[in-house]
């Protein structure tokens, strides 16, 4: 299951998984991700993982 660092709706809270990235990774973590479709996005739009 996905765990996030803040609490979203269907998805496990995990406050461990953001602290490990402060402590191991000097506070860098990041994403991939393939764009659909052109155009902006926002705070509070959907997302999908693979």
């Amino acid at each position: 299951m996905t765990q996030w660092t803040r609490a979203q709706e269907g998805l496990l809270f995990e406050k461990s998984m953001l602290r490990t990235v402060v402590q191991k990774a000097d506070q860098n973590a990041g994403i991939y991700c393939s764009i659909s479709a052109p155009g902006a996005i926002s705070v509070g739009d959907a997302i999908t993982s693979a």
